[in-house]
């Protein structure tokens, strides 16, 4: 008995192990060929429960695969896998992750058919309703099914016993309902960005010289110093340079809207951005405009560009990380060749800035020589620390009937009679920039007088007086490389927290302009990182040089191209342009240093060390630490985009959490196995529970009866075996009402 019991043992074992890993189903198909002779159709016995810690445990390896499975993927997208840009089939992937969860089923499947044995066998017994739970694991309605509720709501079970059987039963079918989209999501590649090196790189040049806190004349190449240029200048390293990028945009804008419209209305629109060229890059110089607190009618303009030098610099470091995947072999963590990348995209972020400008003009009037008004020019939001006693509500432009009063700051010790001395001919626009250090106009950088045309015969000069508020604002710059192709050269950037957001300013009640909390952190740069700096007018004289082709100056060239409404908002974007264009020019001259770490190759050659600047593990860009002490030291962060595994996005971290409580569950079961080494395969199907039930004797707590005058019909399964004159006159009849059991009074009678 002692050696069949072995044997049984280990035929049980061998059952087992075939079940887990799937051999089960080939075996029972060959198995079956012995029905066709009429052998073995009888059900053979079978051991309802097992105690044994080897066969739990043996059976309970159900959860190899799926966990396995389920592991690998968290894994994958765990350490983010770079597969490539190959377009595949993701219907080959939706069909493994189906399999994946009809394996997880099966899994939860088991573990609450053992629960349900458990209670059954040695434990105090389970509801009928709960007796089908485990075949219903992808039906998440039996949670809200009569059989659900009636079996946690049993007056026979203990309210912990309750409370386990409502969470056993709850948590397998959820599972079973959520693993199957989580492993699709986890298991499909999904296209999007990834980590693909990072490395600092210097520019020849301090950052007092490149974002310098005053700009001066000596800053500037010998060059650019001298009344006449041409219009089309060979370089672009004076502050001037590319000004002709301004003029064709609004030459576009002045041609293209028909003449009526701009008759009647006379508003257009600025593009939100027009190439401006640089060395290497094509950067996007930006504008915009919003009306003031103080006036409706009023605009303040802004303008921003990216530093040419830094955009430069990044283009060309672009461009050789580019030249280093030529030599990039596979590997691990990468996937496959990153020959195959998609997209990629190259960005500085920290210590990076760049010239952001504010400024605003108010027309006003001259009334000739004698006028010994001091010079006002409007109050722009940049201004702080603004007493009462500076301000003053001007409206002295009374030839216009529509201006407002707006609330303005005095010039001391200038009249405006001073700036009709302004160099050039009366019959065009004429541009006096003016210094503004005094301290009433803490925040500012510099001020203009824009003188219109008029004749000789009139004594009264119309102005434009003009406020200038410039800074270097922190912000982000990028460029963007598509598959295949080298670096496009375009350049973009986005400035920090929305700094050119004006808002309402309140005054108290010394009649001091106070700022608000949030507006004093648009005076400090919107999070307190723009650095104002300051003009000098040298400097900006070389922004408006007279043209050796037309014999006229920029500003003249740029104004009388006017299509925007009233000269006022037009001279606003026109100096703001000039200066930003400017600023961003300073330290033009510098460049891209350092030595490229580069490898040997078999032919003797040596080539860009792609591996290396693609692990991120150092700089590639070597230099000699004495001399780059005073350089300009930048982190790019370069990032390629193509088919990836990672935790980005909410999807992905969902997924992994839902994978991991089944796990866990998983994990548990096999513990629990091979502690207790109870274990069962009987009853996991319908057909066995059926029969259960059929050899099991019946209980009243099934029946529904008809009352007293019911004849206790009721519905009965009618095997082969049972003789068919006991059943042939009894047919279910249509619209009638039967009982679940014969009624104890239909057996009475």
């Amino acid at each position: 008995m002692m050696l069949h019991a072995v044997q049984s043992h280990a035929k049980s074992t061998g059952r087992i192990i075939a079940r887990v890993f799937g051999l089960s189903l080939p075996l029972e198909a060959v198995k079956s060929l012995q029905y066709l002779t009429g052998r073995g159709l009888h059900e053979p016995l079978k051991i309802a429960i097992n105690r044994s810690r080897w066969i739990a445990f043996a059976r309970s390896l159900i959860h190899i695969i799926p966990v396995g499975f389920a592991l690998f993927e968290i894994i994958l997208n765990w350490n983010s896998f770079y597969v490539g840009v190959d377009k595949y089939n993701q219907a080959s992937y939706q069909l493994v992750a189906k399999i994946h969860e009809l394996m997880i089923q099966a899994s939860l499947g088991a573990i609450l058919f053992s629960y349900i044995r458990h209670e059954i066998v040695i434990g105090e017994g389970l509801p009928f309703g709960a007796l089908f739970s485990g075949l219903q694991l992808n039906q998440i309605s039996y949670l809200w099914s009569l059989e659900y509720w009636g079996s946690i709501r049993s007056h026979h079970l203990t309210i912990w016993r309750k409370i386990r059987l409502s969470i056993v039963i709850a948590l397998c079918i959820i599972l079973g309902t959520v693993c199957g989209p989580s492993s699709a999501v986890l298991l499909i590649p999904r296209s999007q960005y990834w980590p693909a090196g990072s490395t600092h790189i210097w520019l020849n040049t301090t950052r007092e010289n490149l974002w310098p806190e005053k700009v001066d004349a000596s800053m500037v190449p010998e060059m650019c110093q001298g009344a006449l240029r041409s219009s089309s200048p060979s370089g672009n390293e004076c502050p001037w340079s590319e000004w002709t990028s301004i003029r064709e945009v609004l030459t576009i804008l002045r041609d293209g809207i028909p003449e009526p419209y701009l008759s009647t209305w006379r508003v257009v629109y600025l593009p939100g951005y027009v190439d401006v060229s640089g060395k290497s890059a094509i950067r996007e110089f930006y504008s915009g405009q919003s009306s003031t607190w103080m006036a409706e009618n009023e605009i303040i303009s802004f303008t921003s560009t990216q530093q040419a030098a830094v955009a430069d610099a990044l283009v060309s470091a672009a461009s050789l990380w580019c030249l280093g995947l030529t030599n990039v072999t596979a590997q691990s963590g990468h996937g496959n060749p990153l020959s195959d990348q998609s997209d990629s995209a190259h960005t500085i972020e920290n210590d990076y800035m760049q010239p952001s400008v504010d400024s605003l003009c108010k027309p006003d009037v001259i009334d000739g020589m004698d006028d010994d008004r001091p010079l006002i020019f409007p109050l722009l939001l940049s201004q702080n620390n603004v007493s009462y006693s500076d301000t003053t509500m001007d409206n002295s432009f009374h030839r216009n009937a529509s201006a407002r009063s707006i609330p303005s700051i005095t010039k001391p010790g200038m009249p405006r009679s001073e700036v009709l001395n302004t160099p050039g001919s009366m019959s065009e626009f004429r541009l006096r920039w003016i210094d503004l250090s005094e301290d009433r106009f803490q925040g500012s950088s510099i001020g203009a007088a824009i003188l219109l045309p008029r004749s000789i015969e009139d004594h009264s000069q119309l102005i434009l007086t003009c406020h200038i508020a410039a800074g270097w604002s922190n912000s982000s710059i990028w460029t963007t490389r598509s598959m295949g192709s080298p670096s496009s050269g375009r350049v973009s950037s986005m400035i920090e927290e929305n700094e050119k957001a004006p808002r309402p300013t309140n005054i108290d009640s010394k009649h001091t302009y106070v700022p608000t909390k949030q507006q004093d952190e648009f005076l400090d740069g919107g999070d307190g990182t723009r650095v104002d700096t300051n003009i000098t007018e040298s400097w900006a004289d070389l922004l408006n040089p007279r043209l050796l082709d037309t014999n006229s100056t920029v500003i003249h060239e740029l104004m009388q191209l006017q299509v925007f409404q009233g000269y006022a908002h037009f001279a606003s974007y026109i100096l703001g342009a000039l200066v930003t264009n400017g600023l961003a020019r300073t330290g033009f001259s510098s460049q891209l240093q350092g030595d490229l770490k580069t490898v040997s190759m078999s032919d003797g050659s040596t080539q860009i060390d792609g591996n290396y600047w693609l692990s991120g593990k150092g700089d590639v860009f070597q230099v000699n630490s004495s001399e780059a002490k005073n350089w300009t030291k930048l982190q790019m962060t370069s990032t390629l985009q193509g088919n990836a595994y990672n935790t980005a996005g909410s999807p992905a971290k969902i997924a992994i959490c839902i994978i991991v409580i089944y796990c866990v569950v998983a994990f548990s079961h096999m513990f629990y196995a091979g502690i207790f080494g109870i274990s069962s395969t009987a009853w996991d199907s319908i057909a066995e529970v059926v029969a259960l039930a059929i050899n099991s004797a019946s209980t009243a707590c099934l029946r529904n009866t008809k009352d007293d005058e019911g004849d206790g019909e009721h519905l009965e399964l009618v095997f082969g075996d049972v003789a068919i004159g006991t059943t042939e006159k009894s047919l279910i009849q249509p619209n009638r009402a039967y009982g679940t059991m014969a009624s104890t009074r239909a057996k009475r009678l």
